[in-house]
């Protein structure tokens, strides 16, 4: 079964960039394989909420997708995306709760 992940990104990224990314580590130095991304709609939310400001859906969206965990960091999980399920304005992620419907564990 395909586990699903949400992550904030800049606008318009196609699969294969999303798969060739490699997000950096926030609390140090190091650079793993993957991108990083949340298991939960609710951790992705206070994550946004913790430093978005102005119009977030100005160069923003919201992808919600399929992918493979591929190991946990501080601030989320690492993956490997398989599949785009959704694209969605950040302001519409953060107050409509259909979204939770994808959360999978």
């Amino acid at each position: 079964m395909a586990r699903t992940f949400f992550r904030i990104q800049g606008t318009g990224l196609s699969l294969a960039e999303m798969q060739e990314h490699n997000s950096a580590n926030g609390a140090g130095d190091e650079e793993h394989e993957g991108l990083c991304a949340s298991d939960s709609v609710t951790d992705l939310r206070n994550y946004i909420s913790g430093w978005a400001v102005g119009d977030m859906d100005e160069g923003f969206e919201v992808v919600i997708y399929h992918g493979r965990r591929l190991d946990d960091i501080y601030d989320g999980v690492l993956t490997y995306p398989t599949e785009i399920l959704e694209r969605v304005t950040v302001s519409s992620f953060l107050v409509n709760d259909r979204f939770c419907e994808y959360e999978s564990w």
